[in-house]
């Protein structure tokens, strides 16, 4: 019933020692108490065979309920995982009527018993639940990749050509249900919630992000950035390469840097107290520096990246960002 992979090698080991999985199974079985194999068919609206004639009925082999009856003497006693891989494939499917019961039925209610299942009430509007289900995984895979074209349901293989189809003819994914004022967003929960104190937010706005471009920034002082992503607030002095605070609260810094030279590093400084030292990795003959931080700041206090060695080697696209998280 079971192929010799999986009953003399289910794992390897340095010395000679045999795992059965169906062994396995009909022991955890039993360590757990699972009633006998009627009980459970009688669970699942099936038949319950109590002679041979029955049992060779169900299993749709008089060979194999023999055996199972030399075993087990009465249907009642046999093991439930065994006599359900015993059974036949209900149509269509890679297991029998038995398994297929007990599989969809925990499937079921694990979905339904989770709160955040997306077809429960109070999760997402009756929109959006539409427009999730018309969506689909060849759609997402689409969304998400370089490739043009996939099978339709692409957990299926399909022969290349015309089993595949064109991310353009693919319908894509309808986001208006989730825009600010869509109809039912007002309603989205049903369910009770915690309460909560009302959530602190910035009286200001403040955020920069910059890349060093083509500069070439002196060792041991700050480094300048000099092309801008974004810098709405002229927080980030490009000249100097200070950010500076405006208004005080709680910051996150953030920066990431290629080097083409075997040793480098990059310091975070906070009013010339050193704060963060980069994170290095190497990633294809280049030396990667990074790091993420919270801190808080006060109003006219700096940031700003230092250079320990191998300055000169820092790459244009190398990153440098930050924003207000909140006040206190």
């Amino acid at each position: 019933m079971m192929h010799d992979e999986l009953r003399e090698r289910l794992f390897k080991f340095s010395s000679e020692m045999a795992l059965d999985l169906a062994a396995l199974n009909l022991q955890r079985g039993r360590d757990h108490g699972l009633p006998g194999y009627n009980e459970w068919r009688k669970f699942c609206g099936l038949s319950q065979p109590r002679n041979l004639k029955e049992l060779a009925a169900v299993m749709n082999s008089t060979v194999m309920a023999e055996k199972l009856l030399s075993l087990y003497k009465t249907p009642d006693n046999i093991d439930v995982w065994l006599g359900g891989v015993a059974e036949p494939f209900v149509h269509g499917g890679r297991v029998g009527p038995l398994h297929a019961c007990l599989i969809s039925t925990q499937f079921q209610k694990i979905r339904q018993g989770d709160r955040l299942w997306w077809e429960n009430p109070g999760v997402f509007t009756e929109a959006q639940r539409a427009s999730l289900r018309e969506t689909s995984l060849a759609r997402i895979i689409c969304d998400n990749t370089n490739i043009t074209e996939i099978p339709q349901l692409p957990f299926q293989y399909r022969p290349r050509g015309s089993g595949y189809k064109n991310c353009r003819d693919i319908p894509a994914f309808d986001l208006a249900p989730w825009k600010d004022g869509a109809e039912g967003q007002t309603a989205v929960t049903t369910t009770p919630r915690v309460p909560q104190a009302p959530l602190e937010t910035p009286t200001g706005r403040v955020a920069f992000s910059v890349r060093l471009g083509n500069n070439f920034p002196k060792g041991d002082k700050p480094i300048a950035f000099k092309e801008v992503i974004y810098n709405g607030q002229n927080s980030y002095n490009r000249r100097t390469g200070y950010f500076t605070c405006k208004i005080p609260g709680v910051y996150e810094f953030s920066f990431y840097a290629s080097v083409n030279l075997n040793d480098a590093s990059l310091d975070l400084y906070h009013n010339q107290k050193l704060i963060l030292h980069s994170f290095t990795t190497k990633q294809q003959g280049f030396i990667v520096a990074s790091g993420n931080v919270y801190v808080k700041l006060n109003k006219k206090d700096r940031v700003y990246l230092v250079a320990r060695s191998g300055h000169n080697g820092l790459t244009k696209d190398s990153i440098f960002s930050g924003h207000l998280l909140f006040t206190e």
